[in-house]
């Protein structure tokens, strides 16, 4: 991907992230666990935000070192890959805890752009 489609790739990290953070909404663990159609929702942004991720040059993952690249692609190969493994307290506990965190590093990355 030629240089200036990165900010393509992290916009959709960064928009996926929000809509995630929106599907769960205030839900808790156990309603989570009771509601397959916010699950569907949650788990296939979490697969495009992983899938955006991994084609993101080196370079930019450089500047961006506080998001976990590595975890993000690993993430999205378990869900797409390996779905009877997926663990909806992780999926929850990912969304809730840790979504927040990278729309502020990702949205710093944007800000911070060339």
């Amino acid at each position: 991907m030629p240089e200036r489609d990165w900010r393509i790739l992290v916009e959709d990290m960064r928009e996926h992230a929000i809509r995630a953070i929106s599907h769960l909404g205030d839900r808790t663990l156990e309603d989570f666990i009771k509601d397959a159609l916010v699950q569907d929702g949650v788990i296939r942004c979490l697969e495009i935000i992983g899938e955006a991720a991994r084609h993101v040059p080196e370079d930019v993952r450089v500047r961006a070192a506080v998001v976990p690249w590595g975890q993000i692609v690993a993430t999205r190969h378990i869900l797409a890959h390996h779905y009877a493994r997926v663990d909806l307290e992780t999926v929850w506990r990912v969304t809730r805890e840790r979504l927040p965190e990278l729309v502020a590093a990702l949205t710093t990355l944007l800000d911070d752009a060339p």
